[in-house]
């Protein structure tokens, strides 16, 4: 016997759900032929020539009416493109949308704070390090065990 499950839309709000300065903007769930549409321009071939000026506009479309909702609560800029994008990631990103927007959200500008190519030289410094005692353990075990001990 097959299994029926309650209908999705009962339990399940599609939407997103923004707080911005204290105002939280639902921003409404694209269609399936939409995100079928945006995917390519945030992961596939088209990513490469997705601009800004592009991007940008698919921002505000993605966002809808909360565009206006944000401009009339003159909302800076640089926020609002934060949301589009989260939401572009959100909407286009698959089963696992929700978790990269919510990094997207949290973390994205993180980068502000932190000298990423700082960071990066030095968590490879520190492979590089771990790489050789590593192999010069394993060349004192190789000398032990040909020694004979």
């Amino acid at each position: 016997m097959a299994t029926h499950l309650d209908d999705l839309a009962s339990h399940y709000d599609p939407d997103l759900l923004l707080p911005i300065d204290g105002v939280l903007y639902r921003i409404p769930a694209p269609s399936i032929g939409e995100a079928d549409r945006l995917r390519p321009k945030l992961w596939g071939a088209e990513a490469r020539v997705f601009g800004p000026d592009e991007e940008w506009a698919e921002c505000i479309k993605i966002l809808g009416t909360a565009y206006a909702e944000m401009v009339a609560h003159e909302i800076p800029a640089p926020y609002v493109g934060h949301a589009g994008r989260t939401a572009l990631i959100y909407f286009c990103s698959g089963p696992q949308g929700g978790e990269l927007a919510r990094a997207h959200w949290q973390f994205i500008h993180i980068t502000e704070r932190i000298n990423v190519p700082k960071l990066m030289e030095l968590l490879g410094e520190e492979a590089e390090r771990i790489r050789n005692e590593d192999a010069a353990r394993e060349a004192i075990n190789a000398k032990a065990t040909a020694d004979g001990r």
